[in-house]
């Protein structure tokens, strides 16, 4: 997954055009809008698009508040899948 994908599931769930290539890692997703429940929801369209499930202890909004901390669940799925 790169950031065009990753863009594009926080496109969907902000329902505006984001782009991380222009992001700070780093960057508090919250401050457009981002709660728990868009924390859910894009955690689902994670793990659609990585095909894989997401483990219960990593459903917070905290492993999805910025774009470095989405790049690292994404990794951490990556391995757990071989990739």
């Amino acid at each position: 997954m790169n950031d065009n994908d990753i863009s594009r599931c926080l496109s969907k769930i902000f329902d505006a055009p984001i782009d991380v290539s222009k992001m700070d890692d780093r960057e508090d997703l919250r401050i457009y809008g981002l709660n728990s429940i868009k924390a859910i929801e894009l955690i689902i369209n994670l793990e659609e698009a990585l095909c894989v499930e997401v483990n219960d202890e990593d459903l917070t909004i905290d492993n999805v508040s910025t774009v470095g901390k989405i790049k690292s669940l994404i990794n951490k799925y990556d391995i757990a899948k071989g990739i």
